[in-house]
């Protein structure tokens, strides 16, 4: 009987310099012992199955690292081609090795990939579009992972990201946020091939976006959308991108205009409109210590029936509390589940993503809008 977890692997190098037509021959010799390895441990023979082709692209030590433990943790469950293209300064020749792997439990299920992987130097990015395009699967989605920070203005950017169906960005690692979130949107606006685009940061203020919508499900607490005055949001010093979007979701779900922003000395302010007119004020204060993300969200409301505080507030990791207060009602307090999510997890639910996120979509142009209005 096989162990839950047994794994099989082949591992196989191609010369370098390499072509495209090598590494295909390597895959199909990885898949050969592959297959020799599982008759060996008296498992069925390990079935190609692919639903995707994942790029990953990341640059230096530290993001080909993130980018290792997350595939490690991703791979086992998501039958796939991925094409991992690791760029570093030290990598002088443009080299490729080609491994198979499964994941083989007592039911004789198997989960099964194949990884190609692809060292390159800053020289030869220029090379990297057309072995990409030659080496996705046909007939099935593209996806690109960036790991790190990117310039979507770059040749080197748009070019790769041409061989794609759906990009992946994590603006927590954008350099510039204002700058930068502003150019994603640019870019997404301006591609002609219906590219789609999304954001591990999105993914990422799931939980706390779920929470925020379920603290109005309430008719008396949906009547406080109409009268919302400020908006309070903390954030970790280093997820500023967090907390513009989550400010830029809320806006465009409650048709709110983004009208001005101003930089202030401890925090930032955002003003958005109603379409009477109304103005309704956002600060997104950093916190002193670093944690989660996004670590609050406070809404509150006034009309002639009185005040209403929402308050969500991050008291641990995957831990949150969510206080209601309304005139005229009880207080509501509860202790919920609330995790950002692992990269592998994060990445894992944009990869059942086929089409166009409209929802992430407008509430990136109002982030990008509020990020404008503050550059000025």
């Amino acid at each position: 009987m096989i162990h839950p977890e047994h794994d099989i692997d082949s591992d196989v190098a191609a010369s370098a310099p390499f072509t495209v037509d090598s590494i295909e021959s390597k895959i199909h010799d990885a898949w050969s012992e592959l297959g020799a390895r599982a008759e060996e441990a008296g498992a069925a023979a390990p079935l190609r199955t692919s639903i995707l082709t994942l790029i990953v692209i990341s640059h230096g030590e530290a993001e080909i690292k993130r980018a290792n433990h997350a595939l490690e943790r991703l791979v086992r469950v998501l039958p796939s081609r991925v094409i991992q293209v690791s760029v570093n300064d030290s990598t002088r020749d443009l080299a490729a090795s080609v491994s198979a792997h499964c994941a083989i439990t007592s039911t004789d299920q198997t989960n099964c990939y194949e990884l190609i992987s692809v060292q390159a130097s800053p020289e030869h990015l220029r090379a990297i579009p057309s072995i990409l395009t030659q080496l996705d699967i046909s007939d099935l989605t593209t996806f690109i992972w960036w790991v790190g920070a990117v310039d979507s203005r770059s040749e080197h950017f748009r070019r790769v990201s041409g061989s794609a169906d759906r990009i992946v960005v994590d603006s927590a690692r954008f350099n510039r946020p204002l700058e930068d979130l502003d150019n994603y949107r640019r870019f997404l606006v301006d591609n002609t091939n219906d590219l789609a685009g999304t954001d591990l940061t999105w993914s990422r203020l799931l939980a706390m976006r779920e929470l925020i919508a379920q603290s109005f499900d309430h008719p008396d607490a949906m009547a406080m959308l109409s009268s919302l005055r400020r908006l309070e949001l903390s954030y970790n010093p280093a997820a500023f991108a967090d907390a513009l979007l989550m400010a830029g979701w809320l806006t465009s779900r409650l048709d709110l205009e983004p009208v001005a922003a101003r930089q202030m000395t401890e925090m930032v302010g955002l003003t958005a409109r109603y379409p009477d007119g109304k103005l309704v004020e956002f600060n997104l204060s950093p916190t002193t210590t670093r944690g989660a993300g996004l670590r609050s969200v406070r809404i509150l409301a006034h009309n002639k029936l009185g005040t209403s505080r929402v308050t969500l507030r991050r008291t641990e990791q995957e831990r949150a509390t969510v206080n209601i207060e309304m005139t005229g009602l009880p207080r509501q307090q509860r202790t919920v589940h609330c995790a950002d999510g692992s990269d592998d997890q994060l990445l894992g639910m944009e990869l059942l993503q086929f089409s166009r996120d409209p929802v992430y979509e407008h509430a990136l142009e109002h982030a990008a809008l509020f990020a404008k209005l503050l550059q000025h």
